[in-house]
């Protein structure tokens, strides 16, 4: 008896029946596991607010930033449809989701969010709404609301960043403050931001913050608080302002102070002296051109009539040089006092000589 192997092919029949049984339904399931594991396309409309463009914008931003970042999602692009339009085009005035439906199916997408974004006095407020298209249900609707600070939308942008993942929204409440002052009217701040005037409700997270009221009529008002979970409310009466204080009389310049003054002697010498080199220089011009015609005339003249023209032209020359002599001293004198000279209250003479001029005295 001849004895067959166990892979005979008599075994090959149920190994292979087995085997499709066993592969078939995994194969048939694989398609359709890659498509559930397919990130969902999601539009972001842009958010409704009031005068807040640049804060509503960088929200926004931080929302789309948070898209691209978690793997379950993908972007369907800038979507240019805001609120307000997608309310009046399809009718969707208490944003049903039914309704806020047919705003994806539009778009092509699983997934919208949208919001709003608001301010008031002393606090932020944002509402997200997370629309599952194909259900038409609201996968999460959340509304946060923080106090007014420096850092308030940068915290909105994490709050926004948060949402979009699924994180929880860690937001202490805000307590309620009634401030209110005597008079009313009182510009109030905490920590340096305006935050109302009173009387006004502020809303602020539990901690201790510097309250500081102004006044036009009063004196200001600083006081620290510490703001628990318990509503409170805080009245101050403002003092009335005094008349401003004088200031003091500037005292009065000492001797030392007096003599170190720069007097004005140099600045009129010089100018006492530019005046007689102007005279001086006239002078010179006149007597000289006088020369020149008692010259000419004597040249034509007969012996007898030149011998007066002849002192007459020595005269003239003498009254020329004189003249000349006083414009050009009084001119340097005059340059120097104007130009180099430190006034310091040195005494100047000038004194006529027969030969001219004399300047003395201290430089």
């Amino acid at each position: 008896m001849v004895r067959r192997p166990w892979y005979d092919g008599r075994m090959k029949r149920p190994l292979l029946s087995i085997l499709c049984l066993t592969l078939g339904p995994v194969l048939s399931l694989a398609p359709g596991a890659a498509a559930l594991a397919a990130p969902t396309p999601i539009a972001i409309l842009p958010l409704e607010q009031q005068e807040l463009e640049a804060e509503a914008a960088r929200v926004h931003d931080a929302l789309r930033a948070a898209v691209e970042s978690f793997p379950d999602y993908v972007e369907k692009g800038p979507v240019e449809m805001n609120v307000e339009e997608a309310r009046m085009s399809f009718s969707c005035f208490d944003e049903a989701p039914e309704c806020m439906s047919q705003v994806g199916e539009v778009l092509e997408v699983g997934l919208v969010v949208w919001g709003k974004l608001q301010r008031d006095a002393s606090s932020w407020t944002l509402r997200l709404k997370l629309l599952d298209v194909a259900k038409q249900t609201l996968v999460r609707d959340q509304t946060v609301r923080i106090a007014k600070g420096s850092d308030a939308v940068g915290r909105l942008e994490t709050l926004a960043a948060d949402f979009v993942k699924g994180e929880p929204l860690d937001v202490p409440p805000l307590t309620p403050l009634q401030v209110r002052s005597k008079p009313a009217g009182a510009e109030i701040r905490l920590d340096g931001e305006v935050v109302g005037v009173t009387p006004a409700e502020v809303l602020a997270e539990p901690g201790a913050f510097m309250l500081e009221l102004r006044h036009p009529a009063h004196d200001p008002v600083r006081r620290a608080i510490s703001v628990t979970r318990e509503p409170a409310t805080i009245e101050i009466a403002l003092a009335q302002a005094g008349p401003p204080t004088p200031a003091p009389p500037p005292p009065p310049p000492s001797v030392a102070a007096a003599e170190a003054q720069p007097s004005r002697v140099g600045l009129w010498t010089g100018i006492a002296t530019g005046a007689v080199a102007v005279a001086a220089a006239g002078a010179w011009i006149y007597y000289g051109l006088e020369t020149v015609d008692l010259a000419d005339q004597a040249d034509g003249a007969t012996a007898a009539e030149q011998a007066p023209l002849r002192e007459d032209f020595d005269d003239a020359k003498l009254l020329a040089n004189v003249a000349l002599g006083v414009t050009v001293v009084a001119t340097a004198a005059s340059v120097y006092f104007l130009v180099f000279h430190d006034d310091g209250g040195g005494e100047v003479a000038l004194t006529p000589t027969v030969g001219g001029v004399s300047l003395g005295g201290r430089f």
